[in-house]
């Protein structure tokens, strides 16, 4: 097998007898890593609020649920554009009362803020957050 890399100002350089066992060893190792990050990393609960507040049975639902299925939780506070800071102040009080709750039942919960479209916020924090099982959305995010 020959290799050929072109530089930035057009140069080549040629690389004879790479080997293709080298390129598969480092493919199945890096899907090894991956199998082990998967298995390590415990799958979480997105919970979705449009709300800077959360209600007590979507706090209480998420929590057991989180607990019975032995998932974490990740709070999603979803806000609008505008009154960023009083909405991200309320949403992590509330946010606190949920961590408390699930702490009581020995789950993991963390917090994320984000403000604007629906759908944008929820694919930046898929791409973040890894291993979510499933969501639980508050009726307000259903809605818009």
């Amino acid at each position: 097998m020959q290799v050929v890399i072109m530089g930035r100002q057009g140069e080549t350089k040629h690389f004879d007898n790479v080997s293709r066992e080298v390129d598969l060893k480092w493919v199945r190792r890096g899907r090894e890593m991956e199998r082990v990050t998967r298995e390590l990393e415990p799958k979480k609960i997105l919970v979705i609020s449009a709300s800077d507040t959360l209600s007590n049975e979507l706090r209480e639902y998420s929590a057991n649920l989180a607990e019975r299925m032995d998932c974490g939780l990740v709070l999603l506070s979803l806000g609008p554009l505008w009154s960023q800071d009083i909405f991200a102040r309320r949403a992590e009080r509330s946010a606190r009362d949920l961590q408390q709750r699930a702490a009581l039942v020995g789950v993991h919960c963390e917090h994320i803020v984000k403000f604007g479209d629906v759908g944008l916020a929820i694919d930046a924090v898929r791409s973040q957050v890894k291993r979510i099982a499933f969501v639980v959305a508050d009726t307000e995010v259903v809605r818009n």
